[in-house]
């Protein structure tokens, strides 16, 4: 589906400025577009995108109503058989309820289906309080739905190009990494390195390893660096043929002692001979001395 409306500034410019409500010490009289609505009259959003809220940030933000009241109406699809359906403002409408208010400013708009999960998702991501993942889904959503670009998205939401990029490449991450993202086990910074890593077993090895150990974005980027040099030098020396196992083998066996040959293709390589004692090494220089 194709559908771009354009919602301007966002969701700031369907919602009017209005002084502060106190819940039922104001009547339902209409202000300005805005009317006070019963909470208890208001279903919630079926396209809401937020997964979760955080029970501290509703618990302040209700200790906040209940001395001040609620700061910006919410915003509502015209009443259906007496019930107004949130299209944004759900995070305050809990609060709301969990202040004890019975009554909530709102502001009610004629909306089409598309156009209400559009209104949701901006104003989610507006107001900058998802968590990483939630906020991915709801940039994906947005070009799945609407058919917008990450540049288009980046302007409703007054962000850069990059950061709506880099937000949904996480969506790329196995299960178990997002959901640690989401919880706020991983930041997007750790989360966006391990991407780079493309064996599952090694990506959850590191995780463990950041888990534990405590490891920052700085100390992790330098980690897989060393580690990614080791594997790459590890693949520069081809696998050793037959033939050349067994000259290994036979150098091992002659000289009592652990032999490695590194082979580049068609390029040489090397032989690594162990040694313990001096006197291992003088036992190597006669015998290597003495075929001359």
């Amino acid at each position: 589906m194709q559908v771009k409306k354009g919602l301007g500034r966002g969701i700031s410019s369907l919602i009017p400025s209005a002084e502060v409500v106190l819940g039922e010490k104001v009547g339902a009289e209409e202000k300005g577009g805005i009317i006070m609505v019963d909470v208890d009259a208001i279903v919630p959003n079926r396209s809401q995108p937020r997964r979760s809220f955080s029970d501290d940030a509703l618990k302040e933000l209700a200790d906040s109503i209940r001395q001040n009241g609620v700061l910006q109406p919410l915003l509502v699809a015209p009443p259906v058989s007496g019930r107004y359906e949130l299209i944004a403002g759900e995070r305050r409408l809990r609060a709301a309820r969990l202040a004890g208010v019975s009554k909530v400013p709102v502001v009610v708009r004629e909306v089409e289906g598309d156009e209400m999960l559009e209104l949701a998702l901006i104003e989610n991501l507006q107001r900058e309080d998802l968590n990483p993942m939630e906020e991915a889904v709801a940039y994906k959503e947005m070009m799945d739905t609407f058919g917008y670009t990450q540049e288009e998205i980046a302007g409703r939401v007054s962000k850069s190009r990059s950061y709506v990029a880099n937000a949904i490449r996480l969506l790329s991450l196995p299960t178990l990494l997002q959901e640690d993202v989401a919880t706020g086990r991983l930041t997007p910074g750790h989360a966006r390195l391990l991407l780079a890593i493309q064996d599952l077993e090694m990506q959850l090895k590191i995780r463990e390893r950041i888990l534990h150990s405590g490891m920052t974005v700085k100390d992790l980027e330098m980690y897989i660096q060393r580690v990614t040099n080791k594997n790459r030098r590890r693949k520069k020396y081809a696998e050793l043929s037959p033939q050349t196992k067994a000259v290994e083998d036979e150098m091992a066996r002659a000289l009592g002692m652990k032999v490695r040959i590194k082979e580049r293709g068609n390029k040489g390589g090397y032989v690594v001979i162990e040694y313990y004692t001096s006197e291992d090494l003088n036992n190597i220089y006669r015998r290597i001395i003495s075929t001359n």
